[in-house]
């Protein structure tokens, strides 16, 4: 896999790279030194054709943990509109392409 980028949301860090399968997002925790030093499961590890939507996928990864609770309390419909407002909220980023030309991205 090809490093492209460290993305940061809040304080989780993720590894943007690209392989022929498309562009991932790794979680810190399983990389050591550029390599991916352990399996990584759908909830670590974003892979996506785009470059928008991986970033896209591990943004709502760490941002979704605060709406989690509603999911727990099996309260569907609340947590798909406090879902839907996440996404919205990460469309005002107007995140493009062009991003990916910069080595490190901090997102709140």
């Amino acid at each position: 896999m090809k490093p492209i980028q460290t993305l940061e949301v809040e304080n989780t860090l993720f590894h943007i790279g690209k392989d022929e399968n498309g562009y991932w997002g790794i979680n810190h925790k399983y990389v050591e030194g550029n390599v991916i030093n352990q399996a990584v499961n759908g909830l670590e590890g974003n892979l996506s054709e785009s470059y928008l939507q991986t970033v896209r996928l591990c943004w709502l990864s760490v941002k979704r943990a605060s709406i989690q609770h509603l999911y727990d309390e099996n309260n569907m419909k609340a947590w798909f509109d406090a879902f839907e407002r996440l996404e919205d909220e990460f469309d005002k980023l107007c995140i493009t392409e062009a991003w990916m030309r910069t080595r490190f991205i901090h997102l709140n």
